[in-house]
């Protein structure tokens, strides 16, 4: 029985709502599902998705298996194992999601970073993947705060999520302030061409298994209907936010400095990782990169690099803010700031540095009046 995953078009829908807006009873929709025949896909109709509550109330009013029903559920469902679990033994072959909440903010721009609820609903999808259940995800690009990484940040949620039947669209009505309407359409079809290869066409197929027949034939469905000859190309700007957008273990060997009033000098933590979220808005040219965690000479010096090659290919206006940072290396408020004493300087005008008075007391607390200190003080907004 083949069973279409990918067009609504093709599907029986169920409504869930009556005609007035109010919830029909759990029970009318069980019946419902199982007077059709299981010859084909079959697909409830809501806005927004199920909420967890809603969605098992419907799956437990079941008489029969539900063996061919695509379940619409919303991101906060995902995160509920029971429901997850519920579906699995219904014998539904997909769960169905929008991208909305964290999977609207925290994929936006860099600036959200990896957000806990994001990094749990990726182990909720993947969860439901190895049980046996196909996952649909409509991601329209070009929503309000999207910036030119979504592209890639979506491609990597896509097989972090494992997610089976990734379709992407371009937002309707108002693009995204941060890109040009030329931007958002090569990235688009750059992302549209990373999916559609036949690699990754089986690989969505084969993780880890269940419905394989069905999620491949729905991936060259979609393959078909793609015009794959306008390939798109990944952006200076695009790559430059790739390189940017990193969590990296430091390396300082260096007593830290503390940039907290309970900080010792001579205290090192556990965990030595630096943070940078970044995000761009190619039509006003700027750059806002905000750093957490802990800064070592090393990531210092790459930072800058990143920083300069930004400003020589078109971008006017740095932002960069440290209210995350919380340990710096002594060799950062030493070395570093004397060996690009001049490259500070030709960068200043276009470089404006936010949250940064805490930081230079807690540093002033601990070197003094040292010429780092000094520096940094001068470069604190007015």
């Amino acid at each position: 029985m083949h069973l279409d995953l990918l067009e609504a078009a093709s599907a029986r829908i169920i409504a869930t709502q009556n005609a007035d807006g109010t919830d029909r009873p759990a029970r009318s929709i069980a019946n419902e599902i199982a007077a059709i025949p299981a010859a084909g896909s079959l697909r409830l109709s809501s806005e927004g998705g199920l909420s967890s509550a809603r969605a098992l109330e419907i799956l437990h009013a079941r008489q029969a298996p539900t063996a061919h029903l695509i379940l619409p559920v919303s991101v906060e469902a995902v995160l509920h194992k029971g429901l997850i679990d519920e579906a699995a033994r219904a014998g539904c072959i997909a769960i169905e999601l929008q991208r909305e909440g964290c999977l609207r903010e925290g994929l936006a721009s860099g600036l959200a970073g990896r957000s806990q609820a994001l990094k749990d609903l990726v182990l909720g999808l993947r969860r439901a993947r190895g049980l046996g259940l196909a996952t649909i995800l409509d991601f329209p690009l070009g929503l309000a705060g999207d910036d030119e990484g979504v592209f890639e940040r979506g491609v990597v949620f896509f097989r972090e999520a494992m997610i089976a039947i990734p379709r992407i669209s371009l937002a309707q009505g108002t693009i995204s302030g941060r890109m040009t309407a030329a931007s958002l359409q090569n990235g688009f079809d750059w992302m549209q061409n990373r999916l559609l290869r036949h690699r990754e066409v089986w690989r969505r197929a084969l993780w880890p298994s269940g419905r394989t027949r069905d999620i491949l034939d729905a991936g060259y469905a979609q393959r078909r209907q793609a015009p794959l000859a306008t390939r798109g190309h990944s952006t200076t700007t695009m790559e430059r936010l790739r390189r940017l957008n990193r969590t990296r273990r430091t390396g300082a060997r260096r007593p830290l400095l503390g940039l907290s009033a309970a900080a010792g000098v001579n205290f090192r933590p556990a965990r030595d990782w630096l943070h940078i979220h970044a995000a761009t808005d190619s039509t006003k040219r700027t750059l806002e990169v905000a750093i957490a965690g802990t800064l070592d000479l090393r990531s210092a010096r790459k930072l800058l690099d990143r920083i300069g090659e930004a400003l020589k290919s078109g971008v006017d206006q740095v932002t960069i803010d440290f209210q995350g940072l919380e340990w710096v290396s002594v060799d950062v408020m030493t070395r570093f700031i004397e060996e690009n004493r001049d490259r500070f300087a030709a960068m200043a005008g276009r470089a404006r540095l936010v949250n940064l008075a805490g930081t230079v007391e807690a540093l002033r607390r601990q070197l003094g009046d040292a010429e780092g200190v000094r520096l940094l003080a001068l470069a604190i907004p007015a």
